[in-house]
């Protein structure tokens, strides 16, 4: 019996990334562009959703031969508190996205819904995997000192349980052994601890983390109070400020890390201090995920985009490697994460998870 057909849907901001792959190796792919006034047309993200799936079908229709679909693999959105794994989409799926019983708007909930009405029209099953609400804190993480904000669990956990699961299975290791940190560097930061294989901290990308190239991270509590009531903002601009317009962007006009490290090679001290300060608050944010692990860490894992930056990687390598060895997985591997779960749960190696 040949492998599975399976398709793996991931939208971002500005496309629709697509990909089939035969078991877990990938035969076609594509980055489905869409055009900024089509998409400034939809006034919410959902009605973006019929644009969506129209361009995912051309490609399926483009990709016909390569045989009959067998399944689709959907990134997950923030939806509620979840253990990780892979859910089945089903109707509860659904319409929580659609009734917007989301921990917070993220374009990834046009995933669900795509593969939702793919599975319906094919007759064939869709699931979500690791959505970036994956929910694993101990008790004590979820405390804030301001009883009504919780903190909540919201990270980049489909890439750094990707390359943890990576990591284990080139060290012969069982993933739910090992006790690990993982960073994930690209346009907005999270750092994870894993104990035992769980998500038992973490930071959120958007709210609370080291800067990044267009993030503002965690901010001075007092300092930020004032912006918000100086009257100079209005509440939508300032989120779109400090999810967008913030960390690199702000300090130096360009979240464009090759032009940092242009700008730094050619003698800009600024761009040098401000690019060392964001890996120095990455790697705090490493050593104190480390206490979360009583100090037993097995590794310590860099993925994303800015992996592949050599200077980043060697600043932040340079202060945490006296917690734990330290790997380099650069990029991201979110598509052939999804298909891989995905293939693992359709051959019965893992069991699918239900979402009620």
């Amino acid at each position: 019996m040949s492998e599975p057909l399976i398709l793996a849907v991931n939208p971002g901001s500005m496309t629709t990334k697509v990909a089939l792959f035969r078991g877990d190796t990938e035969v076609a792919a594509e980055d489905l562009g869409h055009g900024p006034a089509e998409l400034s047309a939809c006034q919410r993200l959902i009605d973006q959703l019929p644009l969506r799936k129209e361009a995912v079908e051309k490609f399926l229709k483009k990709h016909e031969g390569l045989g009959h679909l067998d399944a689709l693999a959907c990134r997950g959105a923030p939806l509620k508190p979840l253990e990780g794994g892979t859910y089945r989409v089903g109707d509860a799926l659904v319409e929580d996205i659609r009734q917007g019983r989301l921990q917070s708007p993220h374009v990834s909930m046009l995933a669900a819904l795509i593969g939702h009405e793919l599975s319906v029209e094919y007759g064939i099953p869709a699931y979500i995997v690791d959505p970036i609400s994956v929910d694993e804190y101990s008790p004590l993480a979820h405390l804030s000192g301001f009883p009504e904000i919780p903190r909540k669990s919201l990270w980049h956990a489909l890439n750094c349980r990707a390359v943890a699961h990576r990591y284990a299975r080139e060290q012969g290791r069982d993933f739910d052994e090992l006790n690990l940190i993982v960073a994930h560097l690209g346009s907005g930061i999270t750092v994870v601890a894993l104990r035992n294989g769980k998500a038992v901290d973490s930071t959120d990308a958007n709210s609370e983390a080291p800067f990044s190239p267009e993030r503002a991270g965690t901010l001075p509590m007092l300092g930020f109070l004032e912006l918000c009531f100086s009257g100079t903002y209005k509440k939508e601009e300032l989120v779109k400020k400090i999810t967008r317009g913030s960390g690199l962007l702000a300090h130096l006009g360009t979240n464009d890390c090759v032009e940092v490290e242009r700008r730094i090679a050619a003698g800009d001290k600024h761009a040098a201090l401000v690019y060392e300060a964001m890996a120095y608050f990455i790697s705090k944010t490493i050593g104190g995920l480390a206490a979360a692990l009583n100090g037993t860490v097995d590794a310590v894992l860099l993925t994303g985009s800015l992996a592949r930056s050599k200077m980043v990687t060697s600043w932040i390598s340079q202060r945490v490697a006296f917690i734990a060895p330290v790997h380099l997985y650069p990029g991201q591997e979110e598509m052939k994460s999804l298909a891989r779960a995905v293939h693992e749960v359709l051959s019965g190696q893992e069991q699918e998870k239900i979402y009620q």
